[in-house]
């Protein structure tokens, strides 16, 4: 399935200064997770207190799996320049450390995240949550993007593709620090087909493809008071094609576009427009 690649505005990654030294990664996640030992890349797992104090809906966080040690590994660190401030943003994966055979296609790994600030000659952690979300899938962690998102905001999108029995989709998701801890303000599945799975010679399979995709790009506004660029962009979705919502609704139409503005800490649907596709009418020759 050929990806869709988002147009995003140009990102400048600014080289640490002189007088600032680097963070190291066993630092970092010792300050995102309690315990954590370097020597064995694991950390302590207190589920129900860990979901208490940094899940934004514990009740989507069944502590099933109990505590214990999970397994930790930074998959991301980027350094950027907010606000004449230099930041560092930090994405580590976790599992259970009991856990060995961690890579069922439903394996998937708990994403954290932690964004430092260059403070008083030193690192100082600004905002944290070692359980942002699930995400990924065969005990690996999606494609993590930095990405600007306001004129001085930085966030970070989990890009994940993913398919079986024929159907195949993509999802994007995006984790944006706010306050003391970090949360996804905004999800999208962009697209979605079953041609893998369509038989006209089996009774029980599709008979009908169905294929739609859409693309984003994040606008930079004025603020709703005139005062100025507005802290975040919006995003615009652009979407074309077929699809369904899951196996048990028919077939629709995805053609649409879709607006969303930043507000009361996430993206919410600011507009939608709605479009109807028509064959082109060849023009009769003139006589």
């Amino acid at each position: 399935m050929r990806p869709i690649v988002p147009l995003l505005f140009a990102l400048v990654l600014l080289p640490a200064l002189a007088a600032q030294e680097p963070l190291s990664p066993d630092v970092a996640l010792g300050q995102l997770y309690p315990d954590f030992d370097p020597d064995t890349q694991t950390a302590s797992w207190d589920c129900a207190k860990v979901l208490q104090t940094q899940s934004r809906d514990p009740k989507n966080w069944p502590c099933s799996l109990g505590s214990g040690k999970v397994a930790v590994s930074l998959v991301l660190a980027a350094q950027v320049w907010d606000r004449e401030i230099s930041k560092l943003f930090l994405v580590s994966s976790a599992h259970l450390a009991s856990e060995k055979d961690f890579s069922c296609h439903a394996c998937q790994p708990t994403i954290g995240m932690a964004v430092f600030v260059w403070r008083t000659s030193r690192w100082v952690l600004e905002s944290a949550s070692p359980t942002v979300g699930k995400y990924g899938s065969w005990g690996e962690p999606p494609d993590i993007m930095l990405l600007r998102v306001g004129p001085d905001k930085y966030g970070i999108l989990l890009s994940k593709e993913d398919g079986g029995q024929g159907y195949s989709w993509s999802e994007r998701h995006l984790l944006i620090p706010i306050g003391k801890t970090v949360h996804e303000v905004w999800s999208i599945q962009d697209e979605q087909d079953n041609s893998g799975a369509v038989d006209p010679t089996d009774p029980d399979a599709p008979h009908v493809a169905y294929r739609s995709s859409a693309a984003f790009k994040f606008i930079a506004r004025e603020d709703d008071d005139g005062s100025g660029p507005s802290d975040y962009f919006d995003i615009e979705v652009i979407s074309r094609g077929i699809g369904r919502q899951d196996y048990g609704h028919p077939l629709q139409t995805e053609n649409w576009t879709e607006v969303y503005r930043f507000r009361d800490g996430e993206y919410r649907l600011l507009s939608r427009k709605d479009f109807t596709e028509t064959e082109k009418l060849e023009a009769k020759p003139s006589r």
